[in-house]
Formats: structure tokens, C-alpha cells, sequence
């Protein structure tokens, strides 16, 4: 068989020397690794008798690696049969774990109510490996979101109520930050996860926002607050911090990110943090879609806010 090169025909022998992809360890050897008594049901009837005398039930849901073209749908979803594995198991009264290994979000539909789920993303060849050590607890989870997670309605909502959720395949949420006179279901931002969500094995609670009176244009924020662990194990927090500005010549999403603090805390530990952000982060281009001008700072009022939607903020002016 011919060696690949570049514009030659099919078939080809990739370029490489054998055996040169290493051997992965899957979501259930790396269970099995942490635990002998891990088991696994070829399919749903399996799985769905095995549950009986089970703990809990780890079902591991998702699509293959695509590229460009393979991966090109609409409404990205779990497959007809992969739902009803979900909800046969959560028929059973048992505690499920869903874990999604996927290259992006993805409808959920029953898999919404499990007890727990957990985004593993397309993984290396340790995929499996991190997986149990979360599932375990020899981690403590404290990835959050890097993108707005859709949500998924059953059903479409009222014409006018902005509040309900999406139907599956809706433009991006981003979008729905945006100030505008739209109106209809999922037309305000209210994804199943907003962007940063994430949850740990502990809880913590973020106090005592503050930010600096007034800055110049050409100045740096620094925005303070305390971070709390006010659970029972040692775990870390990411708090993104975010800009409103309630009044804008352009058109501006209604949070922007500015920064973020990583504290990792013990049980009971406080800290206070400092996020500092050049004002300049803050710039838009005057005449928005169709304007030319350069990139500039808006003089006024903005807020420094911490959770979506703001669960805290401080107030700042931006001065010449």
C-alpha cells in the first residue's frame, strides 16, 4: 500500500511508525481501576437489572471525535437510544451519573434530572483516569464552563414569555445578552448552564465585593471580594468577575468578562482576593457594526459584578 502524501489518492498508509497511538484507558477501566466491584451491562435490560443491586449507576453517554463537516448539526443532542438509557436507569430509583464525553454541549433531555453529571469533553488517552478520580472524590471538581451551555425545551413556550427555555438548536445565548426589542421564548439569557457553571464536592460563597470609586480612562480596576469554603472538604473556587454597563451608545452584551480569581480554600478558610483589569478591556468601536473610528473607553458608570445573573456588584465611574 503507497505511503500518504500530500494530494495523493486513496488509499494511502498513514505516515508513522506502528503502534505510535498509545493505549487509552476508557471512563470504565478507569472505574474498574479504582474499583474491583465495578461491573459493565452490554445493554439497557442489562444495565437496568444490574442496577438493582448497585450503589449507583454510571452511564457513560456522548458521540464520537468528528471534524469539520462530520460534526456540522444544528441541534446537537444525545441519541434517541442513549436517552432512553437514561431514563430506564433513573427509573430505577438508583443514583445515576451521567457522563458526557463530547466535543461540545449537547440536548440532554432526561440525562437533565441525574444526579449528577459530569462534562469529559473529548479526552486523552487518561480520559477514563480522571474521570474515576472525580467520580471517586480523589479529585474535587473545580472546572466551570468555557462556554453557555443551551437549554434543551421538550415543548416550546409561550409566544411572549422571554423567560422560557430554548428549543434545542436556538442561536447562541451570547446572543441573547444582548439589549434588543426581540421577544418570544428563550429570547432572554437563561441557558440550562450559564457560562462558568460549575459545582465541587464542597460549597463556597463570595462576600464583600468592592471596586474603586472612579478610575481614568487609561486606568486599572481592581476589584476586591472574600471567598469562602463553607463546606466540609478542601476544594478551589473560580470566580469570574464581570462589567455591566447599564447605558451604552452601542450595543454592549450585558456582562463582560474582565477576569477571573482561582482560591483554593480548606474547610471554613476565608480569603480575600484582588482581580485587577485595565480599563481599557472596557473599549468599543463608536458606530458599532458599520463604524470605522477607533476602539474607545466610554466615560460614565459602569458595575463590577460577580455571578450570572449578578449576585453582587460595585459601582465605578470611568473619568477623562
Amino acid at each position: 500500500m503507497p505511503r500518504c502524501r500530500p494530494g495523493g489518492p486513496p488509499p494511502c498508509k498513514p505516515e508513522g511508525p506502528p503502534g505510535q497511538i498509545p493505549p487509552g484507558t476508557t471512563v470504565l477501566k478507569g472505574l474498574q481501576g479504582a474499583d474491583p466491584n465495578v461491573t459493565f451491562a452490554p445493554d439497557q435490560a442489562t444495565a437496568v437489572a444490574d442496577a438493582a443491586s448497585a450503589d449507583a449507576v454510571v452511564v457513560a453517554v456522548g458521540e464520537k471525535a468528528y471534524a469539520e463537516g462530520l460534526g456540522d448539526n444544528p441541534s446537537p443532542q444525545l441519541t434517541p437510544d442513549q436517552q432512553s438509557l437514561v431514563s430506564a436507569l433513573e427509573a430505577t430509583g438508583k443514583p445515576v451519573i451521567v457522563v458526557v464525553v463530547a466535543g461540545r454541549p449537547l440536548g440532554l433531555g432526561p440525562a437533565e434530572q441525574a444526579n449528577a453529571i459530569l462534562m469529559a469533553y473529548q479526552g486523552s488517552t487518561e480520559a477514563g483516569q480522571a474521570v474515576a478520580d472525580v467520580i471517586f472524590g480523589k479529585v474535587n471538581p473545580s472546572g466551570k464552563l468555557p462556554v453557555t451551555w443551551p437549554s434543551d425545551a421538550p415543548t416550546v413556550g409561550g409566544d411572549f414569555n422571554g423567560g422560557a427555555p430554548s428549543p434545542l438548536g436556538d442561536q447562541p445565548k451570547f446572543f441573547d445578552q444582548l439589549p434588543g426589542t426581540n421577544f418570544g421564548q428563550g429570547s432572554g439569557y437563561n441557558p440550562l448552564y450559564p457560562f462558568a457553571y460549575g459545582l465541587s464536592y464542597t460549597t463556597f460563597n463570595v462576600t464583600g465585593l468592592s471596586a474603586p470609586a472612579s478610575v481614568s480612562r487609561t486606568g486599572t480596576v481592581t476589584a476586591t471580594f472574600t471567598v469562602s469554603n463553607t463546606g466540609s472538604v478542601a476544594g478551589t473556587d473560580v470566580v469570574p468577575v464581570y462589567v455591566h454597563q447599564p447605558v451604552s451608545v452601542v450595543v454592549v452584551p450585558n456582562q463582560r468578562l474582565v477576569g477571573f480569581a482561582r482560591v483554593t480554600l480548606n474547610p471554613g478558610q476565608t480569603k480575600t482576593v484582588h482581580v485587577a483589569f485595565p480599563v481599557s478591556q472596557l473599549a468599543v468601536t463608536p458606530g458599532d457594526i458599520s463604524g470605522s473610528a477607533s476602539p474607545q473607553v466610554e466615560l460614565g458608570g459602569y458595575q463590577v459584578q460577580i455571578g450570572t445573573p449578578a449576585s453582587l456588584s460595585a459601582d465605578f465611574t470611568v473619568h477623562a
